[in-house]
């Protein structure tokens, strides 16, 4: 885990022994190697500034062994493909330890020397940030390695020993990724590689260019892909995974013998791939001899190629997404596309803080939906992506206040938001009536706040008056409505004391927001306008009204209840013509009027049934007895007369015995 580091802005190779130089070090990747503390040394104040923290882009570690790499001629000659083992007679060797490593190493350089060697890795990228190799496979004519890179990373670099070397060929299929892997994790790099994905391009290959069609052409084995997408992380390793690791390198060897071959005898023709294993003389043509080297050319591309990082830039990310799901003619507007870019910041950051990738955390379709839409409310953004992501989920209100107050406002609103710590503790203690000055319903409701505990301010959601910054979400207030059963049950629980030390707490919360006001330097009228504000508030939200002079009566209850048309008179009346009752009154004699419309419309549609199905069945009856005079005569006869019985046959043995 030391090697993840989300938060780098620039690659460093730790690279500290260069293998096969032709050339040096540069000095450039010798000076940040340095700064990142991997060389020991102190480092220049010119140095310092040629490197700029890491701006500057630095060289690629082999550039100058791949600038003077040349081709032998032996590689432009026809050779005899060699085949492949049996996989069951081909020895598998895991490496997992530094010893096995150098052991492998070792062999690979006295076997391979002015050979080929096949390479593939297996890359996990859905659950990190940054993604890291998982497995490295290595194979040679003779034996099939699988590297697990776990426990060997800071010593994975020693593959430069073989990666580097120019006389060992190593052959990979669509390397266009591996390479800059193997330079993020190992800082490995290749030199003199062959990619067989490239050579499938330029021949045409009929199929596709994939390594399972490749295998399937010239070998005429199919390789089982359903683990190409499988989590490499997990150990120890199934005999499936590491069966399927072995397959991608284990044919490949042979697979270049062909493919060679027939880059050099290919006419340029698509689909006309003329390389037979044996038996037929094979040209080599001016045109195959361009092929073979378009695809080496394409291969050193590769190689050159130098992984490195930049600091995140939201607004090329949100280009990029504009121009895959937006339109030409008609552009993402100001402020659609300004919160495209705060979606895109906050997944960037969010993937970073929890080393999730940026598609686990919300896939790019998901935030155009969201930029489109601007949802103002969490609720609202659930609706917009359905389903949402679990990590939107779990913050969607933080979401919509990144959108809306951009990175910069929502950075700055806790600050601004909250006071400090020694605000915050006389604002309590003001609250318990331990300072000196406050207020006589401060002082009322010390015993009853003294036993509460102590918590922060509620985080509403209102305008800031400190740092003038408005909310866009609406404030939401409840209001808790009594009546004659709640007052009953405060009294009885709390008693009248309770409730007037609630009522008191209450009062004293709108006699510190006006000490805050007045701390604070506010305006006169906003401290007034405020101060209104609570004051409607605290009599919207009454505790408890004036008991009644005797509970009510259970009958006078059960009359409420009772769906009739003197429910609602009693229930007012008990209420004192409360509006709320009265609305959830009215509600609930609308749901029985429909119960019973609905009751009614079933019984009618039930009836009808009944007598369809009687007609229906009379009807039949009268079909199946023709002989009778009632059913010729009334079809609908409750009791049609049966047809006369005609004389039964006997049997044989009854004739005999007659």
């Amino acid at each position: 885990r030391h090697l993840v580091d989300n938060d780098r802005t620039a690659f460093v190779p730790r690279l500290l022994v260069k293998h096969h130089a032709r050339q040096p070090l540069q000095p450039e990747v010798v000076e940040a190697q340095r700064r990142a503390g991997m060389r020991s040394g102190a480092q220049s104040e010119e140095s310092n500034q040629r490197i700029g923290g890491f701006a500057a882009p630095l060289p690629h570690p082999y550039a100058a062994e791949l600038q003077d790499h040349c081709w032998d001629t032996s590689g432009f000659q026809l050779v005899e493909p060699r085949r492949y083992e049996r996989m069951e007679d081909t020895p598998l060797v895991l490496v997992s330890t530094e010893d096995q490593l150098r052991e492998m190493i070792q062999e690979i350089k006295v076997t391979c020397t002015g050979k080929e060697i096949a390479v593939d890795v297996e890359h996990h990228d859905f659950r990190t940030h940054r993604g890291f190799v998982c497995l490295v496979q290595i194979s040679t004519r003779q034996k099939d390695f699988v590297v697990d890179p776990f426990n060997i990373f800071p010593q994975m670099h020693m593959l430069n020993e073989i990666f580097a070397d120019p006389s060992i060929v190593k052959v990979l299929h669509g390397a266009d990724r591996d390479v800059t892997w193997l330079q993020r994790d190992f800082s490995a790099f290749l030199v003199n590689m062959f990619d067989t994905g490239a050579a499938t391009r330029v021949l045409h290959l009929q199929g596709g260019f994939s390594l399972a069609n490749l295998v399937s052409h010239f070998c005429g084995v199919k390789l089982d892909k359903k683990y190409q997408t499988a989590d490499w992380r997990q150990r120890p390793l199934s005999e499936e995974l590491v069966q399927y690791a072995r397959c991608d390198t284990h044919y490949l060897l042979y697979c270049y013998d062909r493919l060679r071959n027939a880059l050099l005898t290919f006419s340029g023709t698509p689909g006309s791939v003329v390389a037979p294993a044996d038996g037929v003389e094979l040209v080599v043509t001016e045109n195959g001899v361009h092929s073979l080297q378009s695809v080496l050319e394409r291969s050193m591309e590769l190689c050159r190629q130098f992984y490195s990082e930049a600091p995140f830039d939201e607004a090329d990310a949100a280009r990029k997404l504009c121009e895959r799901f937006g339109s030409k003619h008609r552009p993402l507007e100001e402020h659609n596309f300004g919160a495209l870019k705060s979606l895109v910041m906050w997944r960037d950051r969010l993937a970073r803080g929890l080393d999730e990738s940026c598609n686990f955390v919300s896939p790019d379709a998901c935030l155009w939906r969201i930029a489109l839409a601007m949802p103002s409310t969490a609720m609202r953004l659930r609706s917009t992506c359905n389903p949402l992501p679990s990590l939107l989920q779990d913050r969607a209100q933080e979401l919509v206040d990144f959108i809306h107050r951009g990175p910069e406002q929502t950075a700055a609103a806790p600050a601004a938001t909250g006071a400090t710590a020694e605000e915050r503790e006389n604002k309590v203690l003001a609250r318990s009536g331990k300072v000196a000055g406050a207020s006589e319903p401060v002082a009322a409701a010390a015993g009853l706040q003294s036993a509460m505990p102590v918590w922060e301010d509620w985080p509403c959601r209102r305008n800031d008056r400190r740092a003038a910054v408005v909310s866009p979400l609406p404030v939401v207030h409840v209001a808790a409505a009594s009546d004659a059963i709640t007052n009953l049950w405060l009294l009885e629980t709390i008693g009248q004391s309770g409730v007037s030390m609630l009522s008191a707490l209450a009062l004293a919360e709108s006699s510190a927001e006006e000490d805050d006001d007045a701390a604070m330097g506010a305006t006169v009228a906003a401290a007034a306008s405020e101060r209104l504000r609570l004051r409607s508030i605290q009599g919207a939200m009454t505790f408890t009204a004036a008991p009644p002079e005797k509970p009510p009566e259970p009958v006078v209850l059960k009359e409420v209840l009772q769906p009739t048309g003197s429910a609602s008179h009693g229930l007012l009346a008990a209420l004192g013509e409360n509006p709320v009752e009265k609305a959830q009154i009215e509600e609930v004699e609308l749901k029985v009027k429909r119960k019973k419309r609905k009751r009614n419309a079933e019984g009618r549609s039930c009836l009808e049934n009944v007598v369809k199905a009687a007609v229906s069945g009379q009807v039949k009856a009268a079909i199946a007895n023709p002989y009778s005079a009632n059913a010729a005569s009334d079809p609908y006869a409750l009791e049609p007369q049966a047809p006369a019985s005609r004389p039964r046959k006997k049997k044989k043995n009854e004739q005999a015995g007659g």
